[in-house]
């Protein structure tokens, strides 16, 4: 007798599968310097092929997405596909502080939740998959390049931020659900750009690299204005498609835009560049909202 599961018993059946899994997680944590590396993968395992066989047995939803018992499921059997890929490195010998290892567990998982995306038109899948592929993307630049510094890891992350933007411009009409969560993995892609300005900028604030290079404030205006883009973008994207996600991640990105905004110049504080510009963009936007509102009059 194969396995059905319909959707008044749905509810119980995801909740059971979050008991699982923080039921595996606290086990596997609990035992982990004290079980072989063999026994905590099979935990692991099992536990996500029992999730997965109760989402399988549901089978995909009619309409734009799942339901949100289904999403529970997708989530928790996501999460443990991943716990087992790790314990599967640790079988298998392979450090998980190794950038190679790291790169074949992120581009399996990537494939994974790509798989579950398609199939059950899933939104949180396509973040999982879209956050999972931007790790995987770094992990190999790492393994391959060895990069000294930030720098080329922040190039790569803009280039992800537009990508998954872009991919979240194209999926507005197929699926509005996977498109949001590709802008969020857009806006957490240019986040984390943010972050490799910032560690710099406070080296540079409290002068512990001790050189004059390293030691100057600011940040460049091109990212700056990548920033700037990105995050308005986002607020965009969020107020024609009416989803709130993206808008947080735009505001966020923003935030943080104009914290490097403010930041004063060699020459002190000064009207002059962001200031002016942003004044001067935002009263022409202003005057061009009265005038519709007048119009409507």
């Amino acid at each position: 007798m194969g396995l059905r599961l319909n959707s008044e018993r749905a509810p119980f059946a995801a909740g059971a599968a979050v008991l699982l899994t923080i039921a595996v997680g606290v086990t596997t944590s609990r035992f982990d310097d004290v079980w072989a590396a063999f026994p905590l993968f099979a935990v692991t395992a099992l536990a996500a092929m029992a999730v997965i066989a109760l989402l399988l047995a549901a089978g995909p939803q009619e309409g734009e997405g799942p339901d949100a018992w289904q999403s529970i499921l997708i989530v928790t059997s996501l999460i443990l596909v991943l716990g087992s890929l790790t314990e599967l490195a640790d079988v298998l010998g392979s450090s998980t502080d190794n950038s190679r290892t790291l790169t074949w567990i992120g581009l399996l998982f990537t494939a994974g939740a790509t798989l579950v995306a398609l199939r059950y038109r899933s939104g949180v899948a396509a973040l999982f998959a879209a956050l999972a592929a931007g790790f995987s993307a770094l992990a190999f630049v790492d393994w391959v390049a060895s990069p000294e510094n930030e720098k080329t890891f922040r190039w790569v992350l803009a280039g992800l931020s537009i990508v998954f933007l872009a991919g979240a411009v194209l999926q507005r009409t197929q699926n509005a659900r996977q498109g949001a969560q590709l802008a969020i993995a857009s806006g957490v892609a240019a986040t984390l750009v943010a972050v490799t300005l910032i560690v710099p900028l406070i080296g540079g604030l409290f002068n512990v690299f001790g050189d004059e290079e390293e030691a100057e404030l600011g940040v460049a205006f091109g990212w700056e204005l990548y920033l700037l883009v990105i995050g308005l973008a986002l607020v965009v994207y969020a107020t024609l498609d009416r989803e709130s996600g993206p808008g947080y991640a735009g505001g966020i990105v923003l935030s943080v835009f104009a914290g490097f905004a403010a930041l004063p110049g060699e020459d002190g504080a000064s009207l002059i560049g962001w200031p002016i510009v942003l004044l001067l963009v935002a009263l022409a936007a202003m005057g061009y909202a009265y005038s519709l509102a007048l119009a409507r009059e």
